[in-house]
């Protein structure tokens, strides 16, 4: 109630308050949200995710709360039953004190339960599991793939082959693969 108070007068008395903080989210942090060829699920945020010292976590969901539902609308439901919630951090080449990512943190939790309310089922255990990597780029960002569980396999082997950029994202599920999600 505290945080919603706090909000409160960004969104009143201007009814397109809701969409100009949610353009000046997206302009900050950009998120990049689509399906890879093989029909994962696939969001970048062009930031490591950090861990909290102090104060709410909620910065992350509104940036990426609105992001997602702004991708998604307009478009059919995506589901992945019994799934692998991938987070893949980006860290910089040249500052590789920061490969070692804190799994437990709080903004993981943020941003797994926005992606789940978006692309999963359930996000409890026997639906979701979690697996945590990094790897080295020019570039820091985290990336979050949701890959049906019998697909990891293959997501394990092609993670290496990932290009520095990260891969190429479509705006929906590609049609080879659509009757697999």
């Amino acid at each position: 109630m505290t945080l919603l108070t706090r909000a409160l007068p960004a969104y009143t008395g201007n009814p397109r308050a809701l969409q100009d903080v949610d353009a000046v989210a997206a302009e900050s942090v950009p998120i990049e949200a689509g399906f890879t060829i093989e029909g994962w699920f696939c969001i970048r945020l062009p930031l490591l995710l950090p861990k909290k010292e102090r104060g709410s976590a909620s910065y992350i969901r509104g940036i990426l709360y609105p992001a997602l539902r702004n991708f998604f609308q307009g478009k059919a439901p995506v589901r992945y039953p019994e799934s692998i919630m991938i987070f893949r951090h980006v860290y910089e080449k040249g500052r590789p004190e920061r490969r070692y990512r804190d799994h437990d943190n709080i903004e993981v939790n943020m941003v797994s339960d926005t992606v789940a309310m978006y692309v999963l089922t359930d996000d409890a255990p026997p639906c979701c599991n979690h697996f945590y990597c990094s790897a080295a780029s020019t570039q820091e960002r985290t990336e979050v793939y949701v890959v049906p569980a019998r697909d990891f396999p293959q997501w394990l082997v092609l993670e290496p082959l990932i290009p520095d950029e990260g891969v190429m994202l479509h705006e929906n599920v590609p049609e080879q693969r659509q009757k697999h999600v």
